[in-house]
C-alpha cells in the first residue's frame, strides 16, 4: 500500500473469515471467528486498525487459508484475487494482494 497515494482518509477494509483448517487455537480444532482490519489513509502513510466502522471505499474478503498464504508469498496476486470478493474501489483494493506481512 506503501506507493498509492488516495487522498487522506481512503479506507480499505479486509476481511478474513475462518482460519486456516489445520490452525487449532485453545484446543478448538476449526475456529472461524471473522477478522476484520481497516486500512485507513493519513496524510502520508496508511494506518492499519483492528477494524473501522467508517464506509470502506474498498473492501477485499478472503478465507484464512488464502490471507495467510497471500501475506506469506505462498499464493501469487492473481490466484489470491482469484480467490476473494472485492467490492467497491478495485484498483485500490488490487493494492492490497502486492502486502506482504513479516512475522517474528
Amino acid at each position: 500500500m506503501r506507493n498509492t497515494s488516495p487522498a487522506a482518509g481512503a479506507h480499505v477494509r479486509v476481511v478474513v473469515n475462518g482460519l486456516p483448517a489445520d490452525t487449532a487455537i485453545a484446543g478448538i480444532e476449526r475456529p472461524t471467528p471473522d477478522l476484520e482490519y481497516s486500512l485507513i489513509r493519513k496524510q502520508a502513510r496508511w494506518a492499519l486498525y483492528r477494524s473501522d466502522e467508517r464506509a470502506a471505499n474498498a473492501e477485499v474478503t478472503l478465507e484464512g487459508e488464502t490471507a495467510w498464504r497471500l501475506f506469506s508469498k505462498g499464493i501469487t496476486k492473481e490466484g489470491a484475487m482469484a480467490r476473494a470478493a472485492i467490492t467497491g474501489d478495485e484498483a485500490l483494493a488490487e493494492k492490497l494482494f502486492n502486502t506482504v506481512a513479516i512475522l517474528a
